[in-house]
This record gives C-alpha cells, sequence and structure tokens, in this order.
C-alpha cells in the first residue's frame, strides 16, 4: 500500500496523468421519450462512397434503379450500404443496422447484423443522421473467369433496418426501408 502511495505522490510530482480509459459506450444513450417520429418521418435506404465519411457521399437508391456491386480492398465484390432518417436524435448514439440482399426468385445473396454501428449528423437544422459503410458482401458464383456472376443483371430486394437496443433484449425503436435494384458489379 505504501509503495502505491509513494508510486501515487511520484507520478503527481511529475505532472503526469494516469492514463483515462473511457468507458464502452452503452448500446443506447437515449430513452422511448427521445424516439417519437417527426413529421415528415424520413428513412431513406442508400449508399455511400465505400470508406467515405462525409454525409455528402450519401446517394438514396430509388426502386427501379441500380445498384453498383464493388470489389474491397481484400478482394471480396460487396455492396456498400448506407440509410439516412431523421427519426434519431443526437443522444441516441450506437444502432443496431440489419441489411440483406435477395434476389427475385428468393436465393440470398448477402446477410449481415452489426451492433453498436454510430450515425453521423448531417447539416444543422435538417435533423437527419447518416449510418455509412456497410459492407454487404456478397457470394461471387462466376462459371469461369471472366463471365459475369449468375447475379449479374438481375433484380434483387435491399432490405435495411436500423434499431435501438433497450440493454434488456428488447427494441426501443426499429425502422427500416427496402428497395427493389437492378444489380450491376463495378469492373475496371
Amino acid at each position: 500500500m505504501r509503495l502505491l502511495v509513494a508510486i501515487a505522490m511520484v507520478i503527481g510530482a511529475l505532472g503526469c496523468e494516469e492514463p483515462k480509459v473511457e468507458p464502452e459506450e452503452p448500446m443506447t444513450t437515449c430513452a422511448a421519450r427521445d424516439l417519437a417520429l417527426p413529421e415528415p418521418f424520413v428513412f431513406d435506404v442508400g449508399t455511400n462512397i465505400a470508406g467515405a465519411t462525409g454525409v455528402d457521399a450519401f446517394t438514396p437508391l430509388l426502386t427501379g434503379g441500380s445498384a453498383t456491386v464493388v470489389r474491397g480492398s481484400q478482394g471480396a465484390l460487396m455492396l456498400v450500404v448506407a440509410a439516412r432518417s431523421n427519426a434519431y436524435p443526437a443522444q441516441c448514439k450506437r444502432f443496431t443496422v440489419e441489411a440483406e440482399l435477395t434476389l427475385e426468385d428468393g436465393k440470398q445473396l448477402g446477410v449481415l447484423t452489426h451492433k453498436k454501428r454510430p450515425m453521423i449528423d448531417g447539416s444543422a437544422g435538417t435533423g437527419l443522421r447518416y449510418m455509412l459503410n456497410v459492407f454487404l458482401v456478397l457470394a461471387e458464383d462466376r462459371p469461369a473467369f471472366g463471365l459475369p456472376n449468375s447475379w449479374e443483371g438481375k433484380r434483387g430486394t435491399l432490405r435495411v433496418a436500423l434499431s435501438i437496443d433497450d440493454g434488456a433484449g428488447g427494441k426501443l425503436a426499429r425502422h427500416e426501408g427496402t428497395v427493389s435494384l437492378l444489380l450491376k458489379e463495378l469492373t475496371l
């Protein structure tokens, strides 16, 4: 005990501070009362430039439009998924994001769930917050090198959901959007 007191006194005399360890941020820092739906309610499914962190990189995906599948830095094919909504105030810090891409014939191309993902604030006064860079990995199933994947040029449905956990296994809020898209691979 004396040794610990002596070490603390030396550290204090030298002007050194003990490193501060930030506690892990809880899944939610908001309460149900914070989650009244605004009028008009906005929940848009979109995409963004892979790795971009600014809200100006967000592009909404429109039903009937197309979605570009890109090759990630580690070689996997992925659809970069994003969402924006005005349903989550700034005090709501961490979210669960779910994404699923399914072809019209029911074949599932990709599915993921990530917990504790942050949202970033949009422009002041808009109330919009953004979830960016959700990498939905898709199976590569080319019959031979140089040929397209079986899903190339086909329609699929992308479902994206954001939710806030109440800390007891339930959900304070959950919102989702779906969009029907034509899939195409970006080739260089």
